[in-house]
């Protein structure tokens, strides 16, 4: 699908308020942008197992019958908590519709802008023969194509009417491009970048809500959950 399939999948009517959410989530990180997006009048967005993850502390964590909060360290690290609705779960459907898909594309870009600048960094202020990391044509290629999917999602952003997206495979295909550009900035921090402590975990915690919140998105993003 190209983006011009995306943009005709839709009512091309600008989201309100994405930006906003993009700019937190690069500012305040991933919790801070779900938070932004959930909607406590809305159902709680989970699998059709009935599972999810959510910010701790947010209403929809509210005791209440048929909801367990299950032990997920991973998840703990980006300030979320891993639930099973028990007995809410929906066989071959998913709660909350698609109205967190597009959504939560802003909050993934904001990560990934943010994760995307700590790396330039950090090759940056790295050598080989004498120069830094950022002057070898393979790490200009990678930064390049990521630096693309960014200004092809930011753009979908700009044109997507978030109340009408009901087409899994329009914002899926953009979830699939973000699974896609995540690995390539987890790989320029080396090894480091696939350990819980490193912060470039959020691209990876990230795309295990999407599983939850963004119904019909293909995982591409090349990690075991």
């Amino acid at each position: 699908m190209t983006a011009g399939a995306v943009t005709a999948a839709v009512t091309a009517v600008p989201a309100a308020g994405l930006s906003t959410v993009e700019d937190l989530a690069y500012r305040d990180g991933l919790a801070a942008g779900l938070r932004a997006i959930l909607d406590p009048a809305a159902p709680v967005p989970a699998t059709p197992d009935g599972y999810t993850l959510l910010p701790a502390g947010c209403p929809a964590l509210v005791e209440r019958a048929g909801l367990t909060v299950l032990p997920h360290a991973l998840a703990a690290t980006e300030g979320l908590v891993l639930v099973r609705l028990d007995g809410w779960a929906q066989p071959g459907a998913s709660r909350g519709g698609t109205r967190y898909a597009l959504p939560l594309v802003a909050v993934r870009l904001g990560l990934l802008r943010r994760m995307l600048d700590a790396a330039v960094a950090h090759l940056a202020g790295r050598q080989s023969d004498g120069a830094p990391l950022t002057a070898r044509q393979l790490v200009q290629a990678a930064v390049a194509d990521v630096a693309t999917t960014l200004e092809t999602c930011a753009h979908a952003l700009r044109t997507l009417d978030v109340s009408t997206v009901d087409n899994p495979g329009a914002t899926g295909w953009l979830h699939a491009r973000l699974d896609r550009a995540d690995l390539t900035v987890a790989a320029m921090f080396g090894a480091s970048g696939f350990l819980r402590d490193h912060p470039v975990r959020c691209l990876h915690v990230a795309a295990l809500v999407r599983e939850a919140w963004a119904p019909g998105a293909p995982a591409d993003h090349g990690w075991e959950s």
